[in-house]
This record gives structure tokens, C-alpha cells and sequence, in this order.
């Protein structure tokens, strides 16, 4: 980050929200909030040892139809292409399932060290996974509240 009138470097500082005093980034550790300022706190070593590995396979779990699927649930897609002998035969025969029945397959794989709900469909005659959205990352409309509704401007005479 630069400041565009001195083009100078920003400095981000660590602040404790409840002294204000600094506090050193290496002194830093991640916590996750258990209830309202209760937190439980994780070392480097133990967030480490809770990594998922990406695996490059795709836990196929289910099919079901498209239809069946909220689109809000929708996330990225990516088109798949396969590697290595076997995963051509293993492309080739759930593309083949999935276009006979006119299904969607329903999976899960790592991506980044976080497991993902995706779905795999035939588009143009390949296959595109779409990673899918959990409930909990999705927000109701009921959450969001309505807009009030604006009575009717008055009319200039």
C-alpha cells in the first residue's frame, strides 16, 4: 500500500483492541471465537497438522438432478481434464453414466487445504466441476431484512 501524496509505504501496525498497545506479529497466534470474547487459541503446529492435502481425486458421492440444486448454492467453475491413463477410462465412463441418465454427480475434493462440495455436470460435451456452497455460507433472504417501502412522492403543484 502506497500513500499517493508522498508515495511513501504504508505500515500496517498489530494493535490489542482492548490496551492499544503494540504487539509484535510474531507474538500473534489464531484463535476462533467460541461464544461472545471467548476465544480458543491454535499454535502454528497444531493448524498444521489439521491441513488437508490436495489429493487431485474427487470423492464422487451421489447424482442427482440439476434441478435439485438451489442455484445460490453455485459457486466457480473449472473445467476438468484428466491425467494419466487411468483417469482418461474413469472420465470417459462418468461422462458416459452421467449423460445417459442426465444426472449431475455430486462430489467432494481438497482445493487448497480446505475441503469442497462440489458438483460435476456435461457442458459442451465436457465435464465442468462447480465447487457449491455450503449452507452456512449462504444467507437467506429472512437475514437481509426487506427494504421499507417508500410512500409516494408528493406531487409538486
Amino acid at each position: 500500500m502506497i500513500n499517493p501524496k508522498t508515495n511513501n509505504r504504508i505500515r500496517m501496525q498489530t494493535v490489542d483492541a482492548g490496551t492499544g498497545e503494540q504487539v509484535a506479529r510474531s507474538e500473534l497466534v489464531k484463535g476462533f471465537e467460541v461464544a461472545k470474547g471467548e476465544y480458543v487459541l491454535f499454535d502454528k503446529e497444531e493448524l498444521d497438522t489439521m491441513k488437508l492435502e490436495s489429493t487431485r481425486i474427487i470423492d464422487i458421492e451421489k447424482f442427482v438432478p440439476r434441478a435439485s440444486i438451489d442455484r445460490l448454492y453455485w459457486d466457480t467453475p473449472y473445467h476438468l481434464v484428466p491425467s494419466g491413463k487411468t483417469g482418461i477410462e474413469a472420465y470417459a465412463v462418468i461422462r458416459a453414466a452421467m449423460a445417459k441418465q442426465s444426472m449431475v454427480a455430486i462430489g467432494r475434493l481438497v482445493m487448497s487445504t480446505r475441503e469442497r462440495i462440489c458438483a460435476i455436470e456435461i457442458e459442451e460435451g465436457a465435464l465442468v466441476l462447480t465447487t457449491l456452497r455450503t449452507a452456512e455460507e449462504v444467507r437467506g433472504i429472512e437475514a437481509q431484512g426487506q427494504p421499507r417501502q417508500v410512500g409516494k412522492a408528493r406531487q409538486r403543484r
